[in-house]
């Protein structure tokens, strides 16, 4: 058995799949480990990169690569940044006030 951590990646989004001049608020641009393509980095995913020493992996390589990878999860912190931002597009400030009784 060898003692060399597998590693990790985190799913980003590429910079020519979106309209929007950043995905979440404070986001940069950073590089896929795999095609070079510039892809999203969310303050939220740098920090789960930091603390699990992962690698930043565009959609396409993700899917169109090994599918042993090891490819992590979500953070609530990152989950979090998604919602905000998808209410922001959406323009639901307050999503409760929506539903009906």
């Amino acid at each position: 058995m060898s003692n060399e951590i597998e590693p990790r990646y985190i799913l980003c989004i590429r910079k020519e799949d979106t309209k929007w001049s950043s995905i979440a608020e404070g986001s940069t641009l950073t590089n896929c480990i795999d095609c070079d393509q510039q892809v999203w980095i969310s303050p939220a995913s740098v920090e789960v990169m930091l603390e699990r020493d992962a690698k930043p992996l565009c959609l396409y390589c993700a899917l169109d690569k090994k599918p042993d990878r090891s490819v992590l999860p979500p953070s609530m912190k990152q989950l979090q940044e998604i919602i905000k931002e998808l209410k922001k597009e959406l323009g639901i400030e307050n999503p409760t006030n929506r539903i009906k009784k």
